[in-house]
């Protein structure tokens, strides 16, 4: 009996395999899900199947083994309209279809998206969100492709939101937006090689304070309460004078909320590079106007030699704003150094951001904090 399944089902279906064992995870890649990328996902859970067709699977013959039926792969719309197909907060990752995509994205507004990535093919779906609602995104690549992913609150991609361009070539994206106001969502992935493999993304709107910690949360203790070592966005509080970074923590929603008032020194001990791309982010809140001091050291505060190349950034913004973050200072290394800086500063809530520059080999750091504020006069 001859096949039931076209030449171009049978190969998108071999690209599918050959691309989730080539993908690489990166350091927000929970166990279950690694262990759900080859699952396959009803049409119904992801909203619209392909756009204009059947999304129903193909028919089977009696006494034909069920398993052997290809997972069905979402088709992205190659122009950004009205009428661009919807997903659905799920926590299965699905496959992506792209054969047929082109470039039609020359710019991403706001948001710093590379342009070798703009100009590869790109494609688009949708997200509905309440205002305040969180989503969050994680994308894993065909082999030999470097993929972004960024999101706009219409089709005019000047009003992007959010991006992810962090990561290089066989390297997973993911990021999370906050919606600022109630509606729909555009959500571009770009970077594609249409001649490629497909592509795995998982899109999922964690509920924070429902006691299930999901991918794109760091903890979730059933209530939206800090001070219990799991703050009101789910970020994993830490306190002390000297503690360990908690992962995930690769943007500020993810952050890792240091709670010290820093009236006196605190070191956060972490490692950076390896198989992990992402920057790890730290919230501070300085409560008087002075001076703060970053150093990066080695592990446990040693030297800094044999460090990779890094870059270490605070910036200032409201909880949650991460369109408006304004970059105060950041100071690159050099090759065998760490970045440090001093900024004065006022009141509020900061980031500190510390991210490779390029591949190396895990490297142990502690960062030191610590603020001076001006001796009042008699």
């Amino acid at each position: 009996m001859g096949s039931r399944y076209s030449a171009r089902e049978l190969q998108s279906f071999a690209l599918a395999v050959a691309s989730l064992a080539a993908s690489s995870a990166c350091n927000v890649f929970d166990d279950k899900l690694e262990a759900r990328l080859d699952e396959n996902m009803d049409a119904g859970d992801i909203g619209p199947g392909d756009a204009g067709g059947d999304a129903s699977p193909p028919s089977t013959d009696a006494g034909d083994d069920a398993a052997m039926t290809p997972p069905a792969a979402f088709m992205l719309a190659d122009t950004c309209s009205t009428t661009i197909p919807e997903v659905q907060s799920s926590e299965t990752s699905m496959t992506i279809a792209v054969a047929g995509l082109v470039s039609s994205v020359a710019e991403s507004g706001e948001c710093s998206v590379s342009p070798d990535v703009l100009s590869k093919a790109d494609g688009f779906f949708q997200v509905k969100a309440r205002a305040g609602q969180r989503w969050h995104f994680h994308l894993d690549p065909a082999p030999n492709e470097n993929l972004a992913v960024f999101t706009s609150a219409s089709c005019d991609l000047r009003e992007c939101v959010a991006a992810a361009d962090v990561c290089g070539v066989n390297e997973s994206e993911h990021f999370t937006f906050v919606a600022e106001h109630a509606g729909d969502y555009v959500v571009v992935l770009d970077g594609i090689d249409p001649n490629g493999g497909q592509l795995h993304l998982l899109a999922i709107s964690p509920e924070c304070g429902d006691g299930k910690k999901v991918h794109g949360e760091v903890c979730d203790d059933g209530n939206q309460q800090k001070g219990d070592g799991c703050d009101a966005a789910c970020r994993v509080e830490l306190n002390g004078a000297a503690v360990e970074e908690v992962e995930p923590n690769d943007d500020t929603y993810l952050a890792n909320v240091i709670t010290s008032d820093l009236s006196a020194p605190v070191a956060i001990n972490g490692k950076i590079g390896g198989n992990a791309c992402q920057p790890d982010n730290f919230l501070i809140r300085v409560p008087t106007a002075g001076e703060l001091a970053i150093k990066v050291r080695g592990g446990a505060g040693g030297a800094c030699s044999n460090a990779p190349l890094m870059d270490l950034a605070l910036t200032s913004a409201d909880q949650f704003e991460l369109r408006d973050n304004v970059v105060i200072g950041h100071q690159p290394s050099s090759n065998g150094g760490c970045p440090e800086l001093t900024e004065t500063v006022g009141p509020g809530t900061y980031y500190v951001r510390l991210s490779r520059l390029a591949a190396a080999a895990q490297f142990e750091y502690q960062i030191q904090l610590s603020l001076t504020t001006p001796v009042a006069e008699p």
